[in-house]
C-alpha cells in the first residue's frame, strides 16, 4: 500500500482553479487508486513503467541479434550459408516456435542484467510480450527478408531456397477491462444523469464500430479508427428490411449499393459518434482504464450539423386521413394492426415508441366511431 501511495502521480497538483473540473479529477485518482490497491491484493500490479518495459525489450533484442545473427541465417539456409558459431555461448535455438523457448532465452539474459522484472509477475508477463514483439519486428529472418540481406552480401538471391520454419506468433492480448465492449456495460450500470433509452441507443454505435474495427482496446483507439467509422456510418442505409439491419457494419454498405438506397442522414450519423464519444468519455472520467492524463477524445470534431432534408416528408392532408381510415380501407386484420395507426394518428408518437406499450399502461378515455 505504501508503494502505491508513494508513487509520484498520487502527489501531483490537480492544476486547476475550477472546483467542478478538481473534483472530476479528484473522483478519477480515487478510482485509479482503488484499482491499484485490488491489484496489489491479486499481485498483478505493476512496479515498472510501460517505458521501461519497452527499454529492457530493446536492449534485449539489440543483444540477441549481435550474438545470433550468423546461426539465425544458417539455420533458415543451412544448404547455402556456411554455419556461423554464434557470439553467444548459449545452447538455445535462435528461431523460436514457441512463446516458452523465448521466455527462456530473456531468462538468461535477465540472469546478469539488474533491473530486470521478477520471473512471474505482471511486468515480467509484459516484457515477454513486448520481446516477442521485438523479436518479431527487428529480425529480418522471421518476416522473410533474409534473402535481401543475404543478396547484399554475395549470395545468389535466386539460388536460395529458405528451410521452412515454426516461428511463435506476435501476442494479440487484450485486458478485458480495456475492450469497448466491456467499458460499454460498465458504463450501463453506471449511467449517472444519461437516462437509461440513451444509453441504450449508445449499444448501435458500440456495435457497429466493433463490427468495423473489432473489440479493440479503448486506449488504442485513434482518429483514424472515428474517421474509418463516420465514412462507414455515411454509407448506410436508412430504413433497411430487418435481414439487412443485423447484418454487419460493411455488408450492410455492400447491400446498400447493390440496390440503390437511400442513405443515413446526418443527425444519425451524429447520435452513433455521440454514443462512442460518451463511452470513451465515461472511460476517461470514470474509470482507471486510461492512464495517459493528457488522452484527447478521437471522436471530438466529427459531428456535423444536419442540412435541410432533399425530399421533406409532408404530412397528410385532412382528404388523405379520412380516406386511409374509411371502413372502405381500413379493415381489422389483427387487434394491433388495428390499434396501432389510431394511436400513432391521435397521438403523435412514433412506431417504436408506441408499439411496447401494454393494456396496463393505456387509459380510457372516450370512444371514436370511425367515418
Amino acid at each position: 500500500m505504501f508503494d502505491i501511495l508513494l508513487t509520484k502521480k498520487n502527489g501531483d497538483t490537480l492544476d486547476t482553479d475550477s472546483k467542478v473540473e478538481a473534483e472530476a479529477r479528484c473522483r478519477r485518482r480515487t478510482v485509479e487508486t482503488g484499482e491499484q490497491l485490488k491489484q496489489a491484493r491479486e499481485g498483478t500490479l505493476r512496479h515498472f513503467t510501460d517505458e521501461q518495459i519497452d527499454n529492457l525489450a530493446i536492449r534485449w533484442s539489440t543483444e540477441f541479434q549481435l550474438a545470433h545473427e550468423a546461426s539465425i541465417a544458417y539455420e533458415l539456409f543451412p544448404q547455402h550459408v556456411p554455419e556461423g558459431a554464434p557470439i553467444s555461448d548459449s545452447a538455445l535455438s535462435s528461431i523460436f516456435a514457441l512463446r516458452k523457448k523465448l521466455e527462456a532465452a530473456v531468462a538468461e539474459w535477465a540472469t546478469i542484467h539488474d533491473a530486470v522484472p521478477e520471473q512471474g509477475s505482471s511486468d515480467w508477463i509484459k516484457l515477454i510480450d513486448e520481446c516477442l514483439d521485438e523479436y518479431l519486428v527487428s529480425n529480418p529472418a522471421l518476416p522473410g527478408d533474409w534473402k535481401g540481406v543475404l543478396k547484399d552480401r554475395g549470395f545468389d538471391d535466386q539460388a536460395l531456397e529458405q528451410r521452412s520454419v515454426k516461428i511463435v506468433k506476435r501476442p494479440h492480448k487484450v485486458d478485458e477491462r480495456k475492450r469497448l465492449s466491456s467499458l460499454y456495460h460498465d458504463f450501463c450500470k453506471n449511467p449517472g444523469s444519461i437516462d437509461k433509452g440513451t444509453i441504450e441507443e449508445y449499444y448501435t454505435a458500440v456495435r457497429r464500430f466493433i463490427n468495423l474495427h473489432e473489440d479493440m482496446d479503448v486506449t488504442q483507439i485513434t482518429r483514424s479508427h472515428a474517421e474509418e467509422f463516420r465514412n462507414a456510418l455515411q454509407l448506410l442505409p436508412s430504413r433497411p428490411p430487418n435481414a439487412v439491419r443485423k447484418l454487419p457494419l460493411q455488408e450492410q454498405v455492400q447491400w446498400v449499393e447493390n440496390h440503390e438506397k437511400k442513405k443515413i442522414g446526418q443527425a444519425a450519423i451524429n447520435k452513433n459518434l455521440l454514443g462512442m464519444k460518451r463511452t470513451l468519455e465515461y472511460g476517461f472520467w470514470e474509470t482507471a482504464v486510461f492512464e495517459d492524463r493528457f488522452w484527447y477524445n478521437p471522436f471530438d470534431g466529427f459531428s456535423k450539423k444536419p442540412g435541410k432534408a432533399k425530399d421533406p416528408v409532408r404530412p397528410f392532408t385532412d382528404t388523405q386521413l379520412k380516406t386511409i381510415f374509411t371502413r372502405q380501407h381500413f379493415k381489422i386484420k389483427s387487434v394491433q394492426k388495428f390499434w396501432i395507426p389510431i394511436l400513432l394518428l391521435y397521438t403523435g408518437t412514433r412506431l417504436d415508441e408506441i408499439s411496447p406499450l401494454t393494456v396496463a399502461l393505456t387509459l380510457y378515455f372516450m370512444p371514436h366511431q370511425l367515418c
